[in-house]
């Protein structure tokens, strides 16, 4: 190629790449040590077994092309080697008080960004430091001990209902007596559950955390009163969706009641009938009756209202000091309301048969 004389020979040409900086030199020199520092007959290889496994997780409808599956067994084990010999390298290269971002960072790459980011960092580092311990020690949602509590109920009593319909309904129709007796008897039992297994369960949680003296997990002894407070809350809220979650279901019975209750086998309750002289009269009355249904939502309430705070046996304090002794879950009143006006409905649309019997006893 003729260059003309006026042309620097120096000079490099407009189509030359541009020169590598100190960092890429680095680079480069840091993958030659990966690909050819180590040889490859030293790296101890994958074990089969992992590969296997690896293979249980692919549906066996794409395990039928062997040919791919023995090139994904290459290339499986060639990244294997890769990552083996990267961890070599990096073992013996790296300084353990240089960060992964600044191994390759030379003065000469330095920028006026660079610069002023790393003045910007060290001068919040201080503000980090102190912004994470108030929030250590003040927000008690995300301590681990309350971690711990959340998943405890969510892994074992999320599914823990006050009344098990499911036994109501496979019975046929039954007295009121022992429909109410049932209904009080499994409240009860759910209610113990609570207080004998959950409430332990959270106790020793909290033991635990507070034997870990080298984690630290509990906040100062002077933030523990708020802490129990948001550890109330937390059970509160739980309870709370305990008794609404229970509400519900039993809404569910209340409407099987109003629309699948014909027939003997069928879940409902029996009624007698009475003569006295030229008047017919049902035992029990449906005033009765409706007054037993809705009883349940009130026992329902009082049960989740009786579970007791954990201050006195987690502080050991005396329960005579006048604070809560439990937790309060909240019940709109329009729930409870609500569903009673069903059951109200339910027994007047149930009663217009009957009632229309007596009236003919009583005009024939």
């Amino acid at each position: 190629m003729h260059r003309s004389g006026d042309e620097d020979e120096d000079a490099e040409p407009e189509n030359c790449a541009a020169p590598l900086t100190c960092k890429e030199k680095d680079l480069l020199r840091y993958y030659y040590y990966i690909h050819n520092g180590i040889a490859t007959k030293y790296v101890a290889g994958m074990s089969q077994e992992w590969f296997f496994r690896i293979m249980n997780l692919v549906p066996k409808k794409m395990q039928k092309n062997q040919r791919e599956i023995k090139k994904i067994n290459e290339e499986i084990k060639e990244d294997y080697a890769f990552a083996v010999k990267k961890s070599v390298v990096d073992f013996v290269l790296k300084e353990p008080e240089i960060d992964e971002d600044e191994r390759f960072l030379d003065e000469d790459d330095e920028t006026p960004m660079t610069i002023e980011l790393a003045g910007v960092s060290e001068a919040w580092r201080k503000l980090y430091k102190q912004s994470r311990r108030f929030l250590t020690h003040n927000l008690h949602l995300i301590n681990q001990c309350m971690v711990q509590s959340q998943n405890l109920w969510q892994n074992k009593f999320v599914h823990l209902r006050l009344l098990d319909i499911s036994n109501l309904k496979c019975r046929p129709k039954m007295e009121m007596l022992p429909f109410q007796d049932i209904v009080y008897q499994e409240i009860e039992k759910q209610k113990k559950v609570l207080k004998e297994e959950w409430c332990p369960a959270i106790v020793e949680i909290y033991r635990q955390c507070q034997r870990n003296k080298r984690k630290k997990i509990l906040p100062p002894d002077t933030r523990i009163p708020a802490f129990l407070n948001c550890l109330a809350n937390l059970m509160t809220s739980h309870v709370q969706q305990l008794a609404l979650t229970s509400i519900q279901d039993f809404k569910k019975y209340v409407t099987i009641l109003k629309e699948d209750s014909q027939g003997s086998h069928k879940p409902g309750f029996i009624l007698h009938l009475k003569v006295n002289g030229n008047r017919l009269s049902f035992a029990p009355s449906y005033v009765d009756i409706e007054s037993s249904i809705t009883e349940v939502y009130t026992l329902m309430k009082n049960a989740v209202n009786d579970i007791r705070r954990l201050d006195y046996i987690l502080l050991d304090e005396d329960p005579s000091t006048g604070k809560k002794k439990n937790l309060r879950p909240i019940l709109l009143p329009e729930i409870l309301e609500e569903a009673k006006e069903e059951v109200k409905t339910m027994i007047a649309e149930q009663n217009k048969h009957p009632e229309e019997y007596v009236k003919m006893f009583q005009q024939g």
